[in-house]
């Protein structure tokens, strides 16, 4: 699972280290939630270095912890990145544009979050069709399981 390094969170402000928490929180949820296994192991990624669905759920299940630093470029497309790392990777240090993550809820940040941790354990989307990526498919399967921990939770009550 993932751990929050908040000493490696450069320029981060109180308010944005409580989010990142949240986010934190929210990806760890996910990542152990049975449904993150079925849509790993039923859809198809391009760029996964031949690794299987199931191989992903659990190269992406691995402890890491992460760091993140904050950078203001208001004319940049990019929400962030983070430099291609391995698939036995510790840490990850993602680099965040506050332009998009201001706006953001600690929901969406999640989705983010998990994003460049796939950069971080050395999936990547250069070629197409980006979108069935593994960075990409992290960001489709987190909105997806977070549905079914919500109407979960909604039952629950």
């Amino acid at each position: 699972m993932i751990t929050l390094d908040e000493k490696r969170c450069y320029g981060a402000t109180a308010k944005e280290l409580a989010q990142l928490r949240t986010s934190i929180e929210y990806v760890n949820k996910v990542l152990a939630h049975p449904k993150f296994d079925e849509l790993c192991r039923s859809l198809t990624f391009t760029e996964a270095e031949g690794d299987s669905g199931a191989f992903i759920a659990l190269n992406m299940r691995q402890p890491v912890t992460v760091g993140v630093s904050f950078y203001s470029r208001w004319w940049s497309k990019v929400v962030g990145w983070t430099n291609l790392g391995s698939k036995s990777a510790e840490f990850v240090q993602i680099h965040a544009n506050r332009k998009f993550w201001l706006g953001n809820s600690a929901e969406e940040d999640g989705s983010n979050i998990l994003h460049e941790l796939a950069h971080g354990f050395g999936y990547t989307h250069s070629r197409k069709p980006w979108f069935k990526s593994v960075p990409y498919r992290m960001n489709f399967i987190y909105e997806e399981v977070m549905k079914v921990i919500k109407a979960e939770e909604m039952s629950a009550v």
